[in-house]
């Protein structure tokens, strides 16, 4: 599964050894996945034209990121991402939203 991270999961993955998010960042890098981020795996850069109904203008470049890098899923744990419009837009796009929780349920099953 090609995915993106929201900034808020790998910063957890970093802070908390033992937390969810780093079990989930290791089970992607681990697992035949491959993430949709700036530093960290598939290059992407965000396009100024793309604009996505979201209410946090800093949640776009995310938004972008998953898009162009063809992410089939974002993970975060921003409610933004989960409410109309900006749900229903990614759905449009055939891009999934899962919070850490969920992906790693998804993951391990």
């Amino acid at each position: 599964m090609k995915i993106t991270l929201d900034s808020t999961i790998p910063v957890r993955a970093f802070t908390d050894n033992g937390g969810l998010a780093r079990r989930l960042l290791l089970t992607i890098l681990e697992g035949n996945h491959v993430l949709v981020m700036q530093s960290v795996a598939t290059m992407v850069r965000p396009d100024p034209a793309l604009v996505a109904p979201i209410r946090d203008p800093n949640d776009i470049v995310v938004l972008q990121t998953a898009i162009i890098g063809g992410a089939e899923a974002i993970c975060t744990t921003d409610e933004d991402f989960f409410h109309t419009p900006a749900l229903a837009f990614l759905k449009s796009v055939s891009i999934l939203v899962f919070t850490d929780m969920e992906l790693m349920g998804r993951l391990r099953s």
